[in-house]
């Protein structure tokens, strides 16, 4: 075969996997919302070792007609690292044992647990925008492929949704407390001559209250809409404030914005900003 045409081939094939891997590739985050739901990771640490196929069928309480898709999905997630695949040979059963991976989606690890976070990314309600990017492109407006999917914006969502609300929630409570623990071992030095602080859009305040915690000093405040902080009693150490970022951001020495400006537009992000340079402070 002419060394020209082989190459062309070559490339044409290699082409084609690529397209595959591209086309199906969602069924690797599909397979891992999977994985959460049945609980098999926190199913296999439970048992205290690996188990085989037959375990997990039984301890996940799946139908026997189940198993062989079962062990599909096992090989899946074994290929992609979440779970470590061992004894796989003629004559011997394959067990399966945790990752580093999914170590961390173990809903009792605690502060370094990504499991809502992983859960909440992986819900459909965040899923179902990017199935109308395409439609999005050709509108000439602002509204957002959130706000296209759902009729609604984010914020919104999170409102009239109250199980969403709290999985989102507990997801950036997790993760909070992770940075919690990366201030107080790491970079303590950071909160020298500090006297108060105020977290926009800190949810129901945990790295605010970590911090306030850890450094006693410190005047801790958290800004947020009303749904996110409703029910949540305000004589801890930590003060919540109802309102907007947009309107006004109380007066402390640092203002935090962890995780907020990326969800808003250039335009949103310097209207902030601008409010924050102002020192619009909430009074009450």
């Amino acid at each position: 075969m002419d060394s020209n045409l082989s190459n062309e081939f070559s490339e044409l094939v290699q082409a084609q996997a690529d397209l595959w891997n591209l086309t199906i590739g969602f069924l690797k985050s599909m397979s891992l919302r999977c994985a959460l739901d049945l609980g098999i990771a926190d199913a296999t640490n439970n048992h205290g070792q690996p188990m085989t196929l037959g375990q997990l069928q039984s301890t996940l309480s799946l139908p026997a007609t189940k198993k062989p898709h079962l062990h599909r999905l096992l090989r899946m997630l074994a290929h992609v690292g979440f779970l470590l695949e061992k004894g796989a040979s003629i004559g011997t059963e394959a067990v399966y044992g945790l990752s580093t991976m999914s170590r961390l989606v173990l809903k009792n690890e605690g502060a370094f647990s990504m499991f809502s976070l992983v859960r909440s990314q992986l819900d459909f309600i965040m899923v179902k925008p990017s199935l109308h990017l395409g439609d999005w492109f050709k509108q000439d407006d602002q509204q957002k492929p959130f706000e296209m999917a759902h009729d609604s914006t984010f914020l919104e969502m999170m409102s009239k949704n109250p199980k969403f609300n709290k999985i989102f929630n507990d997801a950036m409570e997790r993760t909070n407390s992770f940075f919690i623990g990366a201030f107080v071992n790491n970079v303590s030095d950071v909160f020298k001559g500090i006297h108060s602080i105020v977290d926009v859009g800190g949810g129901t305040g945990a790295l605010a209250k970590g911090i306030a915690e850890n450094f006693p000093h410190v005047e801790c405040t958290v800004l947020e809409l009303p749904h996110v902080i409703r029910g949540i009693p305000n004589d801890g150490p930590v003060k919540f404030v109802s309102g907007n970022m947009f309107n006004y951001i109380p007066l402390a020495d640092v203002v935090v914005l962890k995780w907020m400006l990326h969800d808003w537009c250039n335009e949103d992000c310097i209207k902030c900003i601008t409010v924050m340079q102002r020192g619009n402070c909430f009074d009450g």
